[in-house]
């Protein structure tokens, strides 16, 4: 169900329920820690991402469920995104309200700011972006 795509397990399915890609997520790559103890630098977080293609009429919008290491710039995310669905002017991870959500923090930040679900919108010129309050 998950691949590896240059250390982001990818899972982009589109029968893939919500339910079975955390299941599997959680007991094929979650990394367990006791009470108080630190995550090692790998452990990584499951984000849902809906995909808002421009120009798309589709009503079944892409799902892509994306595990990256807590300590990776989300950076790296944006990236994958990007390649997996290209457009003139790349894309961007954007907020109800239209703020943008900063890649240049780490995964762990991006996930207790915005929680996992996540809404990446092709063509969108990064220097126009209104990065949220939070960033």
């Amino acid at each position: 169900m998950f691949t590896d795509d240059g250390g982001i397990l990818v899972c982009a399915d589109a029968g893939v329920e919500s339910s079975d890609a955390f299941f599997e997520f959680k007991h094929r790559h979650a990394t367990p820690c006791a009470p108080g103890e630190e995550l090692p630098p790998d452990a990584k977080l499951l984000f849902r991402v809906t995909v808002e293609q421009d120009g798309s009429k589709a009503k079944a919008k892409p799902v892509v469920y994306a595990g990256i290491a807590h300590t990776a710039s989300f950076t790296q995310a944006l990236e994958l995104f990007n390649r997996r669905f290209p457009s003139d002017k790349g894309g961007a991870f954007l907020l109800e309200g239209g703020y943008g959500a900063n890649h240049r923090q780490n995964a762990a930040n991006v996930f207790m700011k915005y929680g996992h679900e996540l809404s990446f919108h092709t063509n969108v010129d990064q220097a126009r972006v209104a990065w949220h309050p939070r960033s």
